[in-house]
C-alpha cells in the first residue's frame, strides 16, 4: 500500500506540472493515469503577488516520501533520473510565473524568491544527484536578487542617476572627462542644479519609499527583505562613491559635492531596517 501511495503522489505531482510520466525497462515505475493528467492546474486570472509556488512544496514532500520508499532499492538510478527531470519542470514553472502578465512582482523577484526556496529545499534533502542543481539554484537566486537591486537603485536619486548616466554615455562616445563641464547640458550650473534636488531629507524619503516597495514586492514577512536591503545599501554606497569619482574627473577643483554623505546614507538604511 505504501508503494502504491507514493506512486499516486508522484503521478499527481507530475500531472499537475504537465510532466510526462514514463517507465524504465520492463518495470513500470509509474503508470499513466488519464484522470491524474486532468488535474486542474492553478491559473492566475487577476494581478497578484506570485510568492512561493506551491509546486516547490509538492516537490519537497514527494522527494521526502520517495527517498523513504525507494532510497535503497534497485530503482535508485531511475529515481535520480526523475529528480533531474522534475527539477527541469519546476524551473520552467518558475519562469512561466516570473513572466506572467498577472504578476504584480518584477520577474527578478519571482525568480529569486522561488530559487532561494528551491535552494533551501535541495539543501534539506541532500540528494547527491541534485548537488549541481542546488548550486545552480543558489547562483540563479543571487543573480536575480542582484538584478532586482540594480533595477531599483536609480529611483531614490533618479535625476542624479540620469545625469551621470548621460555623462558616462558622452564619455563612451568620445568626450574626454575634462571636456564634459564645457558641454551646456553638463555645465557646473546644471550639476549644482540636479544635486540641489536631493538634500538629505529627500534622499531619506526616497529610501523609505524604496523600502516599502521591497516589502510590497516580496511575500509577507519574508526573511529576504533584510537581505535585499543590505544588498541595496551596498549598491547605493557604491553608486555614491562612483558619482564622487565622476565629479572629481569631470569637474576638478570645483568643490562640488553631493548633499548627502555616506554616513547619512548608512544611518537612513539602518533606521528603516530597524523600524520594520
Amino acid at each position: 500500500m505504501k508503494c502504491l501511495s507514493i506512486i499516486a503522489v508522484v503521478v499527481a505531482f507530475f500531472s499537475a506540472l504537465r510532466f510526462p510520466v514514463f517507465s524504465s525497462g520492463n518495470v513500470n515505475f509509474l503508470f499513466k493515469d488519464n484522470e491524474a493528467h486532468q488535474l486542474t492546474e492553478i491559473k492566475l486570472t487577476r494581478r497578484t503577488r506570485i510568492g512561493i509556488l506551491d509546486s516547490l512544496e509538492r516537490f519537497r514532500s514527494t522527494a521526502l516520501t520517495a527517498e523513504a520508499t525507494f532510497k535503497d532499492t534497485d530503482r535508485r538510478t531511475d529515481l535520480d533520473r526523475w529528480y533531474v527531470q522534475l527539477l527541469s519542470s519546476l524551473k520552467e514553472g518558475i519562469e512561466r510565473a516570473a513572466l506572467s502578465q498577472h504578476s504584480k512582482s518584477p520577474p527578478s523577484v519571482v525568480r529569486f524568491e522561488n530559487y532561494h526556496r528551491l535552494y533551501s529545499v535541495l539543501s534539506e534533502l541532500k540528494i547527491e544527484c541534485l548537488s549541481g542543481q542546488r548550486k545552480e539554484a543558489k547562483a540563479i537566486y543571487e543573480e536575480n536578487m542582484q538584478a532586482y537591486v540594480k533595477e531599483s537603485m536609480g529611483k531614490p536619486l533618479e535625476k542624479i542617476h540620469s545625469f551621470f548616466e548621460a555623462i558616462e554615455d558622452a564619455i563612451d562616445h568620445g568626450f574626454k572627462p575634462e571636456e564634459i563641464a564645457f558641454q551646456q547640458q553638463f555645465s557646473r550650473a546644471e550639476l549644482k542644479k540636479v544635486i540641489s534636488m536631493y538634500p538629505g531629507k529627500e534622499v531619506k524619503k526616497g529610501l523609505e519609499q524604496l523600502y516599502k516597495k521591497v516589502e510590497k514586492h516580496l511575500i509577507e514577512d519574508s526573511p529576504l527583505v533584510q537581505v535585499v536591503w543590505r544588498h541595496m545599501q551596498d549598491e547605493f554606497l557604491r553608486e555614491l562613491k562612483h558619482y564622487d569619482e565622476l565629479i572629481g574627473q569631470c569637474y576638478p577643483n570645483s568643490r562640488i559635492t553631493l548633499e548627502v554623505s555616506i554616513q547619512d546614507v548608512l544611518s537612513y538604511f539602518s533606521q528603516f531596517a530597524q523600524e520594520h
